[in-house]
């Protein structure tokens, strides 16, 4: 990320388990995140990396009950504007297609 001077990071399938965090200290960066449960035994975990300096805000959505997802929306500001940011993590059983009215539905 300092390489490329990025700001923000999603990632996806971050295979963090509970309290587990990336390595992000003296970068100038953080972690905000939803790690898998140790219940899970493959894939999960989605979270941004960002700028310590970005004021970051959670944004409380649901997914539909029939729809397997892990997802993470933030509001974040930075350069006096505020910017809705998201990601989201859809299992391979779930690509349907139908994952586009989901997230449709949790904007």
């Amino acid at each position: 990320m300092k390489e490329d001077n990025l700001d923000i990071m999603a990632l996806a399938e971050t295979h963090l388990k509970d309290s587990d965090a990336p390595l992000l200290s003296s970068t100038g960066m953080k972690w905000v995140g939803i790690n898998r449960n140790q219940n899970i035994k493959q894939g999960g975990g989605v979270g941004f990396i960002l700028r310590e300096n970005f004021q970051v805000e959670r944004l409380k959505t649901q997914a539909p009950n029939q729809i397997e997802a892990e997802f993470l929306f933030l509001k974040v500001k930075f350069n006096k504007c505020f910017k809705i940011l998201g990601v989201v993590y859809f299992p391979a059983k779930n690509h349907d297609g139908s994952y586009r009215r989901t997230i449709n539905g949790m904007i």
